[in-house]
């Protein structure tokens, strides 16, 4: 016996319960802010790692804090790469002695995929 072939409805735009580029898009302009003042926590700690500043390590903590928040939200929001960049700022912002050369090149490529279009 020969099934009858199944047919699918043509779907023009995103599938049902996704979110288009467009509306992507739009989101991202109302949350960019947030992730712009999480890289700039990360900025700072760098800048007072640099320095040797004396609160480098509360700077270094809170910057920690702000990676694994970047992680869980920069490939949402199509900024693709951006969750690896922020979880390898969170793992050098973990040393004891974290690396400023390293962490600032990241930093820099992260700065770039928040500013950057998706």
């Amino acid at each position: 016996m020969t099934r009858p072939a199944v047919t699918r409805p043509a779907v023009d735009g995103p599938l049902p319960g996704t979110v288009g580029a467009d509306a992507l898009a739009q989101l991202w302009q109302t949350v960019e802010h947030v992730a712009q003042g999480r890289l700039a926590v990360l900025e700072d700690a760098l800048r007072a790692l640099e320095q040797e500043a004396a609160d480098a390590s509360t700077r270094s903590s809170a910057a920690h804090e702000e990676c694994h928040k970047l992680v869980g939200s920069l490939d949402s929001f199509a900024r693709t790469g951006g969750s690896a960049l922020a979880l390898r700022a969170a793992e050098l912002f973990e040393q004891p002695q974290p690396d400023t050369a390293a962490l600032a090149d990241v930093l820099a490529r992260l700065r770039q995929t928040v500013d950057g279009s998706p």
